[in-house]
């Protein structure tokens, strides 16, 4: 969505500054190009400079992290073989000692926690939302009052 965006907003500034030049030459597209620079020849010149500067530093960027997991063991990508990975969680379950059972047992932990606290506050609710007996009677003496007041 976000290149959506940036193109169409693009094609709209290239329009809007298409515009402001044919409205500040004053619709004299007679010149020839004497080698004199414009406000439109600079703005090029500095789009140009962005894209050399994207796919200078981009590559770079790029070559950078090639050299890095070709030499340093912690940027390699560990190579499984998910069917044999899979086998064994269904055979076994999930290693305790392994970081995804160690982050299964605290969510579990965690749920566990919650559920306490959610009892709790319904036990509360439950206890707050139980009606007086005495407010109740007031209530239904008030009624009757008004009731035989008619």
């Amino acid at each position: 969505m976000f290149r959506v965006r940036f193109v169409v907003y693009w094609i709209l500034l290239n329009a809007a500054l298409m515009g402001l030049m044919t409205w500040i030459n004053g619709q004299k597209v007679t010149s020839i190009n004497d080698g004199s620079l414009r406000l439109i020849d600079y703005t090029a010149v500095f789009f140009a400079f962005i894209i050399l500067y994207k796919v200078t530093f981009g590559g770079l960027h790029i070559l950078w992290f090639k050299i890095r997991v070709m030499c340093n063991p912690k940027f390699r990508v560990q190579k499984f073989n998910l069917r044999k990975e899979v086998k064994k969680m269904k055979k076994g379950g999930v290693d305790a000692n392994s970081e995804q059972g160690s982050l299964l047992s605290m969510e579990e932990e965690f749920l566990k926690e919650e559920d306490e606290q959610n009892r709790d506050e319904d036990q509360l609710l439950d206890v707050s939302m139980k009606p007086d007996r005495k407010m109740d009677a007031a209530l239904k003496k008030k009624f009757e009052e008004a009731k035989a007041k008619r």
